[in-house]
């Protein structure tokens, strides 16, 4: 009877044994990226931090995989921490807007991981706001009583500029004002 007893002990200690050992293998993130706003020419750093990493560490943007090496090759702006998988972007460009994933491979026995997506976003100063319609830099002749449009433009903001318009006094001007965004790809 104390046999029965002491067969079941064994059979959990044994399998608490294979779990303990198959955890402690296993790869898994400290910190995934987030999403993250910049302005065009910073300096961006997703950060990806993996324990117990035993698989190769890549980026992905847009589903698209970015490399393996340190010094991502076809992206000369780009490059992965030595101590992490973080990915560091400078100076960074509208073009490098978009979803970006950190991912480490499988090896023998280890499988591999996936970040959550991170969404960056581009950002960049709007232009020097100009009348259109001036021909002389922002001075327009116009007779005393004589209804004028005029047309203000601030190029390459993101998002788009904020445009007020105003008397000499500095009071904000707000009737008969039609706001328009244009969207310039």
């Amino acid at each position: 009877m104390d046999r029965l007893v002491n067969i079941p002990c064994l059979i959990i200690i044994f399998l608490t044994t294979m779990v303990t050992n198959d955890v402690s293998s296993l790869q898994y993130f400290l910190t995934q990226p987030e999403n993250t706003t910049a302005m065009v020419g910073s300096l961006v750093t997703l950060p990806c931090m993996v324990a117990n990493m035993q698989g190769v560490c890549q980026w992905t943007r847009d589903g698209l995989g970015l490399g393996v090496d340190q010094e991502l090759a076809a992206y000369p702006r780009f490059t992965m921490s030595e101590n992490s998988c973080a990915l560091q972007i400078a100076p960074l460009l509208p073009s490098d807007e978009g979803v970006y994933q950190c991912q480490v491979g499988a090896m023998p026995g280890v499988a591999p991981i996936t970040s959550q997506s991170a969404n960056l976003r581009v950002t960049s100063e709007p232009g020097q706001p100009h009348i259109t319609q001036a021909t002389l830099g922002d001075v327009m002749e116009v007779k005393m009583g004589e209804k004028v449009v005029l047309e203000c433009q601030s190029l390459g903001g993101k998002p788009a500029a904020e445009i007020e318009w105003s008397d000499q006094t500095g009071k904000v001007i707000e009737d008969e004002v039609v706001k328009k965004v244009v969207l310039m790809e």
